[in-house]
């Protein structure tokens, strides 16, 4: 099988698409499929062009046996409508510049987030005969919407036509989240044509060692702590002030330290407001390396999973949780829907509604007094995590949708 992916997101860049696009398309070349990723310059989420890429226009590189073709970027931070449009706009339109180069493919899938990289695959797609598949990683437009990055009008309107029209006209839809299927249907998108492939995790690289736990709770001062992390983006849609206002409710905690990892739109607010209320208990790291990632979830002792309270995230599911229950660390969930549902029904960690900083500050007393508690909650989520959520299991669903729908098209196209 020939596969090209169009993304906006990808390896070096940390992240949730980064990572499970950089190992499914691993894993695709481990098992003799051909592989071809267009994508932009890697400037997530700093709006910073890395190192080693500035100044490129077009370029090629090579990484686990996947072809890499970049190409230029307007770089934006994950912060300002008109930036970030202007950002996803010229990734769009420049991963045209990549075609002439492209091997000979069988099927597009696309990323979407954004919606523009998506109807350029879509357009691809259809200019080159074959299927086109939309990995909707969430349902951006009703999400922005929601949070009020898109306010209610003409132009949310027309994004919300345009995210219709490419999910009707793809092959396939994948979503990760099983609410988003009833949301796809009242669309008009066929049922048949939705997937449902759940979010997962390198259960293999995401294992405790405890040799290695202890080695870098040493080098990161963390001995003698019990430590909640949260690693990831500080967007709007995590609202990490929830977090911020537990830590002061706990800050007479003994041994009890947040840590919030990441960058991103909102770190500056986040930051703000740790030294506004002179929160002792809380540090704040700068974005390390993917290869160091499994390393530090494994040196901490609860798993902090927020986002804002609104609709559209109880359709959602935080790659992160999975991470922390692979690595057997309790989750502290602040997101409900099916998130919960497979956290709390799995009794891999304990649920507070977001935004309701008492209810999850009393969750995370609970779970720092108690580590029988956390072995048992991250027991439960470890043994989830191998049985349905690997990263295996995914390229495997994947492999079949994607061979499935090639099968389907040859056959259109027969008759």
């Amino acid at each position: 099988m020939r596969v090209l992916l169009l993304t906006h997101y990808f390896w070096p860049e940390v992240g949730a698409p980064q990572v499970i696009h950089a190992e499914w398309t691993r894993r695709f070349v481990a098992r003799g499929h051909d592989v071809q990723v267009v994508t932009g310059l890697p400037n997530y989420p700093s709006g910073v062009i890395h190192d080693g890429y500035r100044g490129r226009v077009l370029m090629q590189e090579e990484h686990d046996g996947v072809t890499i073709h970049r190409t230029a970027t307007y770089a934006a931070p994950n912060a300002g409508v008109a930036r970030r449009l202007m950002n996803h706009l010229s990734c769009a339109a420049s991963l045209w510049t990549a075609v002439p180069r492209l091997r000979p493919f069988d099927v597009v899938i696309t990323e979407y987030p954004p919606l523009f990289t998506s109807f350029s695959g879509l357009a691809l797609a259809r200019l080159r005969g074959v299927p086109h598949v939309l990995n909707a990683g969430d349902l951006w437009v009703e999400v922005a919407i929601e949070l009020g990055m898109l306010k209610a009008g003409p132009a949310a309107s027309a994004f919300l036509r345009m995210s219709t029209e490419v999910e009707r006209r793809s092959a396939a839809v994948i979503v990760t989240a099983e609410g988003c299927i009833d949301k796809l249907a009242r669309a008009g998108v066929e049922a048949a044509r939705v997937r449902y492939l759940p979010n997962s995790v390198d259960t293999e690289r995401f294992t405790p060692e405890p040799a290695r736990r202890e080695r870098v709770r040493a080098a990161l001062g963390w001995q003698g702590q019990t430590i909640a992390l949260y690693h990831g983006t500080h967007g709007l849609a995590q609202g990490l002030l929830q977090v911020v206002e537990a830590a002061r409710l706990l800050a007479d905690e003994p041994g009890l330290r947040f840590v919030l990892l990441g960058d991103g739109a909102e770190k500056a607010l986040v930051a703000g407001r740790v030294r506004e209320l002179g929160l002792g208990n809380v540090t704040l790291m700068e974005p390390r390396p993917f290869g160091e990632m499994a390393g530090i979830v494994d040196a901490c002792d609860i798993g902090l999973v927020p986002l804002k309270d609104i609709p559209m995230f109880r359709i959602t599911l935080p790659s992160k949780m999975f991470e922390f229950m692979a690595m057997a660390k309790p989750v502290a969930l602040a997101v409900d829907g099916d998130a919960r549902a497979i956290c709390e029904g799995g009794g891999a960690g304990l649920f507070s509604p977001p935004e309701a900083p008492a209810a999850y500050a009393d969750n995370l007393r609970r779970l720092a007094r108690d580590p029988a508690l956390r072995e048992r909650l991250g027991d439960a989520g470890r043994a989830l995590a191998v049985e349905r959520y690997s990263r295996d299991r995914f390229a495997d669903d994947l492999e079949r949708v994607l061979t499935d729908v090639i099968a389907q098209h040859g056959k259109g196209r027969a008759s």
